[in-house]
């Protein structure tokens, strides 16, 4: 069956394309890279380095930093690599914020960046406000969007108790968003590391859902190890 390098074609795009931000959504990025593998994603990263975007661009750039942020954090667990890409998602939503493109998801980006800044109650302190406030806002604009969504039960699995944390809320997020969009590995693994604790068995299927999907999805093959 035919490779097709969607997310080098989304890359392309941006690279080639003078669309309106506006004209960008979150489903359509995330469709575009659900059954991505790992090496069609290093891949296309080469093609991130001849990006220079306009205006209307750069809400979809922080949405691909953003993926690559989690692509490092969770898949193949290089923490230098996820910290450049969290920074550069921040710096570009806030830059598309800047043009007046209000987007929730972009919102929901730069909130979600400066969490993954949060490890500790200082950085809460320093972070946690900045997150509120994006959360807020992009609430107010979409409050059923889908990286927000994501977000949430995110924070809700990785959090410590003190801070919000809530495995339950979790569980319920990732299994609304796997209905949202049931062809996610992504969605899968996450669901399944919510189980680990609670449910070993219920856990693996959830795993071995997620590499159903997209059999080079590392998170999911070292759990099932």
């Amino acid at each position: 069956m035919k490779r097709v390098f969607l997310l080098a074609i989304l890359i392309m795009v941006l690279v080639c394309s003078h669309a309106s931000a506006k004209e960008v959504t979150y489903e359509r990025v995330r469709n575009a890279i659900n059954r991505i593998d790992v090496e069609d994603i290093k891949n296309s990263e080469v093609l991130l380095e001849n990006v220079d975007p306009v205006d209307g661009q750069y809400a979809l750039l922080a949405l691909i930093y953003s993926f690559y942020t989690d692509f490092y954090t969770f898949i193949e667990e290089d923490k230098n690599k996820a910290k450049t890409y969290n920074d550069s998602a921040i710096e570009t939503a806030q830059k598309a914020l800047e043009y007046d493109y209000g987007l929730a998801t972009t919102y929901s980006i730069v909130a979600e960046g400066y969490a993954n800044k949060i490890t500790g109650p200082f950085s809460g302190i320093r972070y946690g406000r900045r997150v509120s406030d994006a959360i807020e806002m992009a609430e107010a604009i979409d409050p059923g969007n889908e990286h927000l969504a994501y977000l949430q039960a995110k924070r809700y699995l990785l959090a410590p108790s003190l801070a919000g944390g809530d495995r339950n809320k979790a569980i319920a997020g990732f299994t609304k968003l796997t209905e949202l969009n049931p062809a996610s590995s992504f969605y899968f693994a996450f669901l399944g590391e919510c189980y680990k604790r609670s449910d070993q068995e219920l856990a693996q299927a959830m795993f071995q859902r997620a590499i159903v999907l997209s059999p080079n999805n590392t998170w999911a093959i070292r759990e099932l190890q």
